[in-house]
């Protein structure tokens, strides 16, 4: 066989890298389609209790479904998004359903306590105890398909958990009085279902049910991700005290009707960071700048969108406004600009802390975790102790934001890649 000429060669690799792009957007597609589809199952939840439920009743179930939210965050820190960065390789993170079930029973723990104590009703406890298990491994099976460039598989299984649950609610809201703890049955089942079209996944994982292997293995990355994401759940729940204190029950409903407008951005930036994650390590491979130069390109994209966002909704008119989020739409309305502000810097925060879990640098990883969340403590507690109003105080955490980004690109800037420098990486 004759030997390739250098433009037969050169052709061969142009195609070659064209396949390879059409690949990886198809599967950025699917990922973008999974997390809607999931993201809207997730709402159909809420939004079917909050109908069917009195104030009482949807502050209890509140507290069920903090408490897997809870839950979901921590499981995705140390077992989903190891996943993603090990490619889930034959030899990278086993044990992934085993830690997810653990993650789950834990995470039930919380609500068990409160049934205990009278604060829910007791059926939570069985419904968090046998639930959460089910839930949190759905979630790790769909980072399982993305890592393994099956995207599309994890998105038709949550297509079927969100037809399956929507057709659900439509039936039996039609019919008797629904009660909360009902319909989460039947949201889990499903939730159960999809679980079967995504099993054969489970069968390329290494020992997935092994977890003492679990944390042997992943130990260094998975405890810098966890302690990452508990940093992170306790700067939001300071927030919630924190406006708490300076302005009672009505200024936490304006903070939380904020940050629900900005839902859709803070839905972005996870699609992205999920996107991200596994190309980080390839693209260094192909230049010392080229992966830096590509997220610098997303950031400007992320703040382009964010600040059109926020221009948009200090202008909603009042009327609209009113229709999302009734009475609450003015002193949430107050609070857009800052708390815009606050979810621009956090979101430019999770690029370079994505390069640093692609470079495979737990050590530094924490350290920017703490001192980014230091920061933003600080922001709150000073603002508190100043006694700022709510918009004030929500300008003082947007500078703890910045503050916070600051040491995210400086520890970013320190960390260095080598190819295959992290053997838990495929190249």
């Amino acid at each position: 066989m004759a030997d390739l000429t250098k433009s037969e060669m050169k052709l061969g690799v142009r195609v070659g890298s064209r396949k390879l792009r059409i690949t990886h957007g198809r599967q950025a597609a699917f990922t973008i389609m999974d997390q809607v589809a999931s993201g809207a199952s997730n709402i159909l939840l809420v939004l079917v209790v909050a109908k069917v439920s009195s104030t009482q009743e949807f502050g209890q179930f509140s507290l069920l479904i903090t408490s897997y939210t809870t839950g979901l965050l921590i499981c995705r820190a140390a077992v989903g998004q190891v996943l993603v960065i090990k490619k889930a390789s034959d030899s990278a993170m086993p044990g992934a359903l085993g830690a997810a079930v653990a993650i789950g029973m834990l995470a039930s723990l919380v609500i068990i306590g409160l049934s205990i104590g009278g604060v829910v009703p007791s059926m939570y406890a069985i419904l968090a105890l046998v639930g959460f298990p089910i839930l949190l491994s759905q979630d790790i099976l769909r980072f399982s398909c993305f890592s393994l460039g099956k995207a599309r598989l994890a998105l038709e299984a949550d297509v079927i958990w969100l037809l399956g649950a929507s057709g659900t609610a439509a039936y039996l809201l039609a019919g008797a009085q629904l009660e909360a703890s009902i319909y989460f049955v039947y949201w889990v089942s499903w939730s159960a279902i999809s679980i079967i079209f995504m099993f054969k996944v489970a069968r390329k994982l290494s020992r997935p049910w092994n977890l003492t292997a679990a944390w042997t293995d992943s130990r260094s990355i998975s405890s810098a991700l966890i302690i990452e994401a508990v940093l992170t759940l306790s700067v939001l729940y300071a927030h919630i005290v924190a406006f708490g204190r300076a302005g009672g029950v009505a200024a936490i409903g304006a903070l939380r009707g904020a940050q629900t407008l900005y839902s859709p951005v803070n839905t972005l930036v996870a699609l992205t960071t999920i996107i991200l994650l596994p190309y980080i390590v390839p693209w260094e491979a192909q230049g010392r700048h080229a992966a830096r130069e590509r997220l610098i390109l997303v950031a400007a994209g992320i703040s382009a969108v964010i600040v059109s966002f926020a221009a948009i909704l200090s202008l909603f008119p009042g009327n609209i406004g009113a229709v999302i989020l009734g009475p609450s739409w003015r002193s949430a309305h107050d609070l857009v600009l800052p708390i815009g502000l606050g979810v621009l810097a956090a979101a430019l925060s999770y690029l370079p802390s994505t390069l640093l879990k692609a470079r495979g640098r737990p050590l530094l990883l924490v350290g920017a975790s703490i001192g980014a969340a230091t920061v933003e403590f600080g922001s709150l507690v000073l603002g508190s102790i100043a006694g700022l109003s709510p918009r004030d105080l929500a300008f003082a955490s947007a500078v703890g934001w910045s503050g916070g980004l600051a040491i995210w690109v400086y520890a970013a800037a320190r960390s260095k890649f080598e190819l295959n420098s992290n053997p838990g990486v495929v190249v």
